[in-house]
């Protein structure tokens, strides 16, 4: 798979060089001068005709987005000054920017691609004016020219002060032949002397397929092209064992250097519309000298359904389709039989057999009908931990689930161990579930099918819809079934419905690329100059947002489409029909795939409280995370994903993970309370001695930590069960002076304290009222409100003058002084299950108000006024919470758990950039390292992972 990235990024750099002698359409007659083509070294990989020099814009959309880049800015600028000297130089003829030539480029020992120039100079006038021209671009005295003799060609070299051979041309069979590399000019006049380029059988069967000559064309020897390639790519291998106990070396070397049997020749015009370039032409493929795109010749193409059968974060795909299933596996295993991997693939093969007891092709064959897919979704920091899908469209799909069961039974009875233990059954909603199966060959689709497929490990499996879906990992294929429930594919994904728009409707292969999703393969992919080179600009490489290839059977040979999608400032914001709001701009989804994966740590279980940061005071530079799953266990988590241990509270935790310096050592304990207990641990999950301590009645709500004085002096506050607010000293002993008699009803919500001009309020609510206390239990005011609360927190209002804040079940708000006076404000109606937070958003010391009911999130200002509404496609069933981004600067995170989708705005509705993300939890965001220049996010994920992302 990693081989087919590399070939399409590769691509992308010859549509860059495209796009620099691109220009806009004009009326000039069409040309085929063959002259030219005899020029050409035999051994050049890539060469590009251009129709003339005199309409090349130096300036366009595309191009000015890698300026930034020294060589598209070398270019672009040499362009310039050349045809800035042509056209105001009365010695110069302006048909040398009208007239066509050819830019063949070649490395020959060199790291850098070099073109050589060809081009008709017939006449003598025309010869003197190119010799003008060069001293025009290369003046003497600071240059100097020599004539050398080479077999008989007079060669014009031209050396700068510096010693620097910068230019070498020379005049023969009415052509001119220019380079800054004198070996290309040699190789070109010994080609004029033997059988060329347009001797060349797939050349010439290429070239008379194009019936009209574009602007521009890139040529590729597909034999050549990936040398060029190679010279980016890592060497180095990546060591695996197989489920056979073999070493298995994947090296992406070797990888790109097979694609030397993919074809022979290619020709591709290029066209720029804003900021979209296509490339479309002819891609010629040979039975007879065994090249992989001919076991696709007589297929028709076929409409894929990969965008309706893979994820919305899908990072690369690629898909095999035909009309001719028979056909293709004939050609298919042809082409394997005369390839050097055949013995191994058969033996791996028989191996597969003896297990299940089945013919594995014929079984796997028959269970297809026309497509095949492999796929990765987000790519981690560390791309070891990626998720890959291998995807089959079943012929019959009842008929396939009944031959998979027969290979498990078989494989089961032959291993003794019970057929249970290869399956689970999973619910992705209250109605619906899958049964997921574990297959004992996960490297069979490689086997099968080879490359790319090599890069998917069938470890899980499960049949959705008319498809057979494997994934490398069981986390991997629920989110996946999550995914496609919630309708969360790729053709909802902003940057393919812009790259689709320019591809064609059906094909044979067809290959997509999120280039923002891939970034972090960049040190796996190329060799650390190359990698160093892309890291450094990885800002202008994301301005590339998508790619997509395909190739279609046709008469003889293969439609070929290339289509690249460049960042247009819009296209990553698709608006959102539900959103709505007064002064204010409407809710947007992004789905930019900015925001990457850094590790998942598989826990077993669904998370069941809001990870958290956590302090390392062994490390204080690094953060750790307190997480607690279904099962009860509470786990400590390293900032690398490692789980360092778990204990078992007697219940779910109730309150915040809080975390507190015990011993006044500078060691931090953790604090945290279920139903029945107070729990203090240390570090490394140890309770403390006295703890944990039992409450006297069951606890309704969670604990609160009091220390008034920051001296330490820790006190602990649970409502519970008896209608009585408990108060605990440090050592957990009932805490003297506190004479709280108790409520009316219960207290459902967190203790709170705040400091009020140097005075402490100990401020709790049950169904009815509000309570103001002072540090013994006793009233300090009294409130005449009269209302039902809701069950959200009491909370501090921002502004000259501090105030409680609470909402009723209808949602209005009241404000309450600390001396009991009230004032209330209606901003909407909501309904008595409503979530609701107040934050001052955007630095102006006034608050703003946030909703949420049902599936509606709202948020106003302090008047009322609606800043934006925000529709999500299931009721969110968890409070929002604020994240500080800077001092100016707050956002508002949501999550909806049943859509394992989790969402960042800011106070005008704008989502942060690469949200939604999958998450199935409430989550933390913050320095997983304070030497990190980046922001982390920690979620729990549907299947029992906790998620680590990389925020922009």
């Amino acid at each position: 798979m990693k081989g087919k990235q590399i070939v399409v990024i590769a691509l992308v750099l010859a549509i860059i060089v495209a796009a620099v002698f691109y220009f806009t359409k004009t009326e000039n007659s069409f040309f085929k001068d063959t002259s030219l083509y005899k020029a050409v070294p035999v051994s050049i990989p890539v060469f590009i005709e251009v129709s003339s020099l005199k309409a090349v814009p130096t300036k366009n959309a595309i191009i000015d987005q890698f300026e930034g880049l020294e060589k598209i800015g070398g270019v672009t600028g040499w362009i310039q000054k050349l045809d800035s000297i042509i056209k105001e130089n009365g010695e110069i003829q302006n048909g040398l920017r009208t007239d066509p030539f050819i830019a063949a480029l070649g490395f020959l020992g060199e790291k850098n691609l070099t073109p050589l120039f060809i081009q008709k100079a017939e006449s003598g006038s025309r010869q003197r004016s190119i010799a003008n021209l060069a001293r025009a671009l290369f003046p003497e005295p600071e240059n100097t020219y020599t004539e050398i003799d080479y077999t008989g060609y007079k060669i014009t070299t031209v050396t700068s002060a510096n010693n620097v051979n910068v230019l070498n041309y020379c005049f023969t069979s009415g052509l001119v032949l220019a380079s800054s590399n004198l070996v290309l000019v040699q190789q070109s006049l010994l080609q004029l002397t033997e059988s060329g380029m347009y001797n060349n059988p797939g050349f010439i069967k290429l070239n008379e397929a194009v019936e009209s000559q574009p602007d521009v064309s890139i040529y590729l020897n597909q034999r050549l092209y990936p040398d060029i390639i190679t010279e980016w790519v890592n060497t180095s291998s990546i060591e695996t064992v197989n489920e056979f106990g073999e070493n298995v070396r994947r090296n992406h070397y070797r990888n790109i250097q097979s694609f030397k049997r993919f074809a022979d020749w290619t020709q591709l015009a290029a066209g720029i519309k804003n900021y979209d370039l296509a490339l479309k032409g002819k891609t010629v493929a040979n039975d007879s000298l065994n090249q992989f795109l001919a076991v696709f010749n007589g297929q028709l193409p076929v409409r894929s359904q990969a965008e309706k059968v893979l994820p919305g974060n899908t990072s690369f795909y690629t898909s095999y389709a035909f009309s001719n299933k028979k056909l293709f596996f004939e050609k298919f295993e042809n082409y394997h039989a005369l390839g050097d991997t055949y013995y191994k693939r058969e033996d791996l093969i028989r191996k597969i057999e003896l297990d299940l007891k089945i013919k594995f092709k014929s079984r796997f064959q028959s269970m297809l009908k026309n497509e095949m897919i492999v796929a990765n979704t987000n790519i981690p920091t560390n791309p070891a931990n990626k998720t890959t899908l291998f995807l089959l469209e079943l012929d019959n799909k009842s008929k396939a689930e009944k031959q998979i069961d027969t290979m498990l039974i078989n494989y089961a009875q032959r291993k003794e161990i019970p057929i249970e233990d290869l399956k689970t059954t999973i619910s992705v909603n209250e109605n619906l579930g899958f049964t997921i199966f574990e297959f004992p060959f996960p490297s069979f689709p490689g086997i099968w099918l080879g490359k790319p497929f090599t890069g998917a490990q069938a470890k899980y499996g499960v049949f959705y819809n008319d498809f057979l879906v494997f994934c490398n990992t069981e986390d991997g294929l629920q989110n996946y079934l999550y995914d496609m429930i919630g309708n969360n594919t790729l053709s909802k994904n902003a940057r393919f419905q812009r790259i689709k728009s320019n591809t064609e409707s059906k094909s044979n292969i067809n290959t997509y690329l999120n280039v923002g999703r891939n970034l972090n393969l960049v040190n796996e992919l190329f060799n650390s100059e190359s990698a160093k080179k892309i890291n450094k600009n990885k800002a202008i490489a994301a301005k590339i947002l998508a790619v997509n290839w395909q190739l279609s059977s046709g008469k003889e040979m293969f439609s070929n489409t290339v289509s690249v999608a460049f960042d247009d400032g819009k296209t990553d914001m698709e608006e959102n029909p539900e959103s709505k709001g007064n002064n204010a701009t409407v809710g947007k989804v992004e789905t930019t795939g900015d925001s990457q994966t850094t590790w998942q740590c598989r826990i077993g279980n669904p998370l069941i409280t809001k990870p958290v940061f956590t302090v390392n005071h062994l490390e204080k530079e690094n953060r750790e995370i307190i997480v607690q799953d279904k099962s009860g266990k509470l786990h400590q988590i390293s900032n690398d994903g490692t789980v360092r241990w778990s204990i078992e509270p007697d219940g779910p935790v109730m309150s915040e993970i809080f975390q507190i310096d015990y011993l006044a050592n500078g060691k931090l304990q953790y604090l945290f309370s279920t139903k029945n207990k107070l729990y203090i641990v240390d570090r490394n999950g140890v309770n403390l001695e006295n703890f944990p301590v039992t409450f006297p009645s069951p606890a309704i709500s969670g604990v609160n930590v009091l220390d008034y004085d920051n001296n330490r002096i820790y006190r602990y506050f649970v409502a519970c069960e008896d209608k009585k607010i408990h108060a605990f000293d440090k050592e957990g002993k009932v805490l003297q002076g506190w004479n709280f008699v108790g409520t009316k009803t219960a207290v459902t919500t967190p203790v709170q304290h705040f400091r009020i001009g140097g005075k402490d309020y100990i401020v709790f609510k049950d169904k009815y009222k509000i309570y103001i206390q002072n540090r013994k239990g006793e009233p300090v005011a009294k409130t005449a409100a009269e209302f039902e609360n809701s069950r959200n927190h009491l909370m501090l209002s921002v502004g000259s003058k501090p105030k409680i804040l609470a909402t009723d079940v209808k949602g209005t708000i009241y404000y309450i002084d600390f001396d009991g006076n009230y004032t209330e404000t209606k901003v909407g109606k909501f309904g008595s299950n409503h979530f609701f937070k107040t934050d001052d958003l955007n630095g102006d010391n006034k608050p703003e108000f946030i909703f949420i009911d049902g599936k509606e999130l709202t948020v106003t200002d302090d008047n009322g006024t609606v800043l934006f509404t925000q529709k999500f496609d299931n009721s969110i069933q968890n409070e929002p919470n604020i994240y500080r981004f800077g001092p100016k600067l707050k956002k508002i995170g949501v999550v909806d758990a049943k859509g394992n989708r989790i969402y960042l705005f800011d106070v005008t509705g704008q989502p942060h950039p690469g949200f939604p993300l999958q998450g199935a939890t409430e989550f933390s965001i913050g320095k997983l390292s304070q030497k990190s220049d980046k922001l982390n996010l920690i979620v729990g994920s549907k299947g029992g992972s906790l998620v680590c992302y990389e925020l922009d």
